[in-house]
């Protein structure tokens, strides 16, 4: 069984770091042969935005089953729990004490956390309330993903016949790779855009966020309305990197 644990250190008598997603490290025992190895987390704990979905798909990478913190965001535990993997959540002290629970098969179930129960602490929005986000600028679709002036996001009824709550969001400053950790993060879970270069649209997969390119360069209420109604016609995904 392959254990993940965020630490503070590389090495398995390392204090555990109460954080998954900013860890420095997370270490990952293997009980079969009982090694360990390690994953510099370095880049996430610099990110600007979205560091629980780079380190989750970092674990899900390595195979790992399962996972072991302090805590763990909403939209990283969504990643892991998808992937099929056990998350612990409430631990620390020793990296090593934490894994060998675990694989000892002795830890508290009760410290397991699913991610609608975290998601819902969270403020994060309610199943069935799906949330659409269009990049857009001068008022109509941005032609291209990741120059856009501001964000519309369009959270759908439950019905999925109407608009429960519109918001508009400043983008960031762009940066390669940004856009969906930050996007996720705010709660998107559909974006539709006129291009979109293939990176973010990975980035976006291991999300799990659904991605619509080669819309229309209309207003953004109009692109929402197609998309509820099924009319919504999208041609080649406009960006060509």
């Amino acid at each position: 069984m392959k254990i993940a644990v965020s630490s503070q250190g590389n090495g398995p008598d390392a204090t555990m770091d109460d954080r998954f997603g900013r860890a420095p490290f997370l270490l990952i025992f293997d009980s079969g042969p009982g090694t360990w190895e390690y994953i510099d987390n370095s880049e996430s704990c610099a990110a600007a935005h979205g560091a629980g979905i780079q380190t989750a798909q970092r674990v899900v990478d390595r195979k790992v089953e399962a996972v072991v913190t302090g805590h763990c965001g909403p939209k990283a535990l969504s990643v892991l729990e998808k992937a099929g993997i056990e998350v612990y959540v409430g631990y620390s002290g020793p990296a090593v004490d934490a894994a060998k629970t675990v694989a000892a098969g002795t830890a508290e179930k009760k410290k397991r956390e699913p991610a609608a129960v975290v998601a819902d602490r969270a403020g994060v929005q309610e199943k069935g309330m799906k949330t659409i986000a269009i990049p857009v600028v001068g008022g109509i679709l941005s032609p291209h993903f990741g120059h856009c002036e501001t964000f519309e996001f369009f959270t759908i009824a439950e019905d999925g016949k109407g608009v429960a709550k519109r918001n508009t969001v400043p983008a960031p400053d762009h940066q390669p790779g940004l856009l969906p950790g930050w996007l996720a993060e705010r709660g998107a879970e559909v974006i539709i855009a006129g291009g979109m270069g293939d990176r973010a649209a990975q980035l976006f997969a291991q999300a799990g966020v659904e991605v619509i390119t080669g819309a229309p360069n209309d207003a953004p209420d109009k692109i929402v309305e197609d998309y509820l109604s099924g009319a919504l016609e999208t041609g080649q995904n406009a960006c060509d990197h």
